[in-house]
């Protein structure tokens, strides 16, 4: 079996030239081994920050000033990731890495379980995530939605839906 890390982030925004992550999450899982789950907020300048974005991720209720700056790439290392629209969290995760001096180790092969699980439920886009985990009866709990670690359990609840026997 293939290492596979079910990731999210939180951003300042939606531009990927000025959005910074602030809310990283991945869930790592390993054949023979229960699932690991891994948050950490990152410093993060708001001078460029869109505010309808950090409300979004509920920013001023949640951010903690900092707790993890480092840029430790082994949890993700040789990893596919799972997401819902991977691209967005991979492309903000390797700017962060390059800000760093640093490179992401991750496999280059992205899986959006979102676009599958749509796809094989028959819903035609544009979809909103809520409607997908509907279909497979997946829920999000309010005070999960819009955070890391709560979307990244969410898409790892819908690969088991999606991707299991």
């Amino acid at each position: 079996m293939t290492k596979l890390c079910f990731i999210d982030t939180e951003t300042t925004g939606l531009d990927r030239r000025r959005r910074r992550i602030w809310d990283f999450a991945c869930i790592v899982r390993e054949e023979g081994q229960a699932d690991v789950e891994h948050q950490f907020f990152i410093e993060v300048s708001l001078r460029n920050a869109d505010p309808f974005g950090l409300n979004i991720g509920h920013f001023w209720e949640r951010y903690p000033g900092w707790q993890v700056a480092g840029h430790d790439t082994s949890l993700t290392t040789g990893a596919t990731w799972v997401g819902a629209v991977p691209s967005f969290d991979e492309e903000s995760c390797e700017a962060l890495l390059h800000r760093a001096g640093r490179f992401p180790r991750w496999d280059y092969h992205l899986v959006d379980v979102e676009t599958a699980a749509a796809a094989l439920a028959g819903i035609s886009p544009p979809w909103k995530n809520d409607v997908v985990n509907l279909a497979y009866n997946i829920q999000v709990a309010p005070e999960d939605r819009h955070t890391a670690l709560g979307d990244a359990r969410a898409c790892r609840d819908l690969y088991d839906a999606v991707f299991k026997p």
